[in-house]
């Protein structure tokens, strides 16, 4: 679902945007990390014809009269949060369906004891396993007489059992490789220098996008003038800011003056990851949700 509430009209502009208690109610344990603006027809805001800004601080924003006279077309915005989320893995052993751990060593149909854990006085399971008599679990995989490991548990520095299975040459628990979501903004680009009777255009080359943001993608683009004035803010008629044109300002339109002097820059998102940590007690997660209200 999307975010839609002005219906446009011919000539007029268009804002969408979640409030301020729409964006804290979505995303209160994270942050907005991304924002997608289409029109109705599904159209990216970047490659249509008006000229309009999409950014996670102000919505969508089309106004009539950087448009003028055919107005903007209409468009629908969405959110993206960019969450952490946590898990506490358990020192519990898994129970078979069917079976109740006991309180106490069980034993087969010949009275042998079994490998079912322990409880606590709450009847959970224990991380430490029953002993049979006359026997000290050892501080590795216990062997039978052929060889063969033992489902016996390894020991702690004091020789009490721990809650972790023995590990195998070249493995290690709870080994994770951390990822989160990323961005960054390229330097500003001004090569052309506007007259009367020129057009301005700013752009980034494909050659300078695929170095740029080669291993992730572009998701916003800012334009400015060379005195910071926003694109939406200058009396220049028919200015486009977008991700796949740049920078576009048609001299034609805003004869005898001509076009302001611009400058464009772009925002690369992308998955940067880490080595490899080890994680005993707690592990967390980052995912990123999409609003889905209309």
């Amino acid at each position: 679902m999307w975010i839609n509430r002005n219906i446009v009209k011919s000539g007029e502009g268009d804002a969408e945007a979640m409030t301020k208690d729409e964006l804290k109610r979505f995303c209160s344990r994270g942050k907005i990390s991304a924002i997608e603006c289409i029109t109705t027809d599904n159209v990216p805001h970047d490659q249509t014809e008006d000229a309009n800004e999409c950014t996670t601080q102000k919505g969508l924003v089309c106004e009539a009269l950087l448009n003028f006279p055919v107005g903007c077309l209409d468009y629908k915005v969405r959110y993206q949060c960019e969450e952490e989320v946590c898990r506490t893995p358990t020192a519990h052993p898994p129970t078979v369906s069917g079976q109740t751990p006991s309180a106490g060593p069980q034993t087969g149909s010949e009275g042998t004891p079994s490998g079912r854990p322990t409880t606590d006085p709450n009847g959970s399971p224990t991380a430490h396993p029953p002993t049979v008599s006359g026997q000290t679990p050892s501080a590795g995989p216990q062997t039978g007489s052929d060889g063969t490991p033992s489902g016996r548990p390894t020991t702690g520095p004091n020789g009490s059992p721990t809650a972790h299975p023995p590990t195998v040459t070249g493995q290690t628990p709870f080994e994770t490789t951390t990822c989160v979501l990323g961005t960054k903004w390229s330097p500003w680009i001004n090569r052309h220098t506007p007259s009367p009777d020129t057009d301005e255009k700013e752009v980034m080359t494909a050659a300078e996008k695929t170095v740029f943001c080669g291993s992730g993608k572009l998701i916003a683009v800012e334009c400015v003038t060379v005195n910071n004035i926003p694109v939406y803010s200058t009396g220049d008629i028919g200015v486009v800011c977008s991700l796949g044109g740049g920078l576009f300002c048609p001299a034609g339109e805003n004869f005898p003056i001509g076009c302001l002097d611009y400058m464009i820059k772009y925002q690369c998102q992308e998955e940067i990851c880490g080595g490899k940590s080890y994680i005993s007690s707690r592990y967390c997660v980052i995912y990123a949700l999409t609003q889905n209200i209309k």
